[in-house]
């Protein structure tokens, strides 16, 4: 897969995550972004711009090196995900940042670690693994149900 495909698909996902269309960042560009042009950049038949790459990724609230990862490690990322295990509780994004920072920071760090490997930006909520809660426990010198019931106590499991 070339670069601007690469380049392309991401920007697609993360509009399609945020659950925008090609003219709603238009209009919420005020016009910057063309819907065309944002059209073009998905389906790699247009090359972007360094400029308009960070203006983007500002505009998503992603990282620039999200947008521009090599295929390579998106094909690992692929495999890996699919096979890793499903399961786990899913935590309110929206409820965890009305949190204060000294109550939760850790957790926030954690989770945050947790998006960006898992490539989930703006989302409202997020699955806990299994295997993150054990890393959770561990972090909180805990155990599991501890962690479930912390979470649970703090309003953060969401349905």
């Amino acid at each position: 897969m070339d670069y601007s495909h690469m380049v392309g698909k991401r920007l697609r996902k993360i509009r399609v995550q945020n659950n925008f269309s090609l003219k709603e960042v238009e209009k919420s560009t005020k016009g910057s972004v063309k819907a065309s042009i944002l059209g073009a950049y998905e389906r790699g038949e247009r090359v972007i711009s360094i400029p308009r790459l960070f203006e983007l990724s500002s505009f998503f609230n992603v990282p620039v090196d999200y947008l521009i990862a090599d295929g390579e490690a998106e094909t690992q990322k692929e495999t890996a995900k699919s096979t890793r295990a499903k399961g786990g509780i899913k935590i309110s994004l929206v409820n965890l940042n009305k949190l204060p920072e000294k109550d939760v920071s850790l957790l926030k760090n954690y989770i945050s670690g947790i998006k960006k490997q898992r490539e989930d930006f703006n989302v409202e909520v997020i699955t806990i693994r299994q295997d993150d809660l054990r890393m959770l426990a561990a972090l909180y010198q805990t155990d599991t149900g501890a962690i479930n019931s912390k979470l649970k106590k703090l309003n953060l499991v969401a349905n």
